[in-house]
């Protein structure tokens, strides 16, 4: 018996057809992956100095691969009041004090190393992942 029997040639290539580009729509997503990440900084405190050269190192490192935002926050008297957009975003990721750092959506909660934070992203990469993720 003849397992296309009563299906036409044109079907079972367009089913072919029809997954072979999903396979390749995944395979580009796969590729172009990047990692979301909001950091909350203020450039008075010394803490965020810190972590700033962290995040500076890990942008260098990733490059593409990862879209930082830094969002400069309120934190002391004289600092600029923060805007509508600001003032949600911490709403959302309760941020009171700086420095942090949100990852694809989630409160990075541990400590802000640079071990920490690369692990973190590879971690987030399934298929190719960045140079960066490549263990020396």
């Amino acid at each position: 018996m003849h397992l296309t029997k009563g299906v036409s040639r044109t079907k079972i290539f367009t089913c072919f057809f029809v997954l072979f580009l999903c396979f390749l729509s995944f395979l580009w997503w796969a590729y172009t992956q990047s990692v979301d990440i909001i950091y909350f900084t203020n450039k008075k405190c010394k803490v965020a100095k810190e972590v700033d050269e962290i995040i500076n190192s890990l942008e260098s490192e990733f490059g593409e691969k990862v879209n930082i935002e830094r969002i400069e926050v309120k934190i002391f008297p004289d600092d600029a009041e923060d805007s509508e957009y600001v003032s949600k975003l911490r709403e959302k990721y309760e941020v009171y004090g700086v420095p942090v750092i949100v990852i694809e959506g989630k409160v990075f909660n541990k400590p802000y190393t640079k071990e920490n934070l690369v692990k973190e992203i590879c971690e987030r990469f399934i298929f190719f992942k960045p140079r960066a993720c490549e263990r020396k």
